[in-house]
């Protein structure tokens, strides 16, 4: 019974992480948006727009191959 809750535990740390990695996406997007609008400059720093890019690249590269996202497999 015990190992069954460190399942249950390690299944909500990844839909933790799905979360907030589905949250970088999109709300990534609406901030380098409102960022170019407002002259920030931290929204056109290269690390930034590389791991935004990485991240909707590797959601795209999912769909083409048709594979599910391991995440939710993980999550399953």
């Amino acid at each position: 019974m015990c190992k069954m809750n460190y399942y249950l535990l390690l299944a909500d740390g990844v839909a933790v992480f799905h979360a907030s990695y589905v949250t970088f996406v999109t709300i990534g997007l609406a901030l380098i948006a409102a960022g170019i609008a407002m002259r920030w400059e931290w929204v056109r720093t290269f690390w930034f727009r590389v791991a935004h890019l990485g991240t909707i690249a590797f959601v795209c590269a999912e769909l083409v191959m048709g594979t599910a996202c391991p995440l939710t497999t993980l999550e399953r």
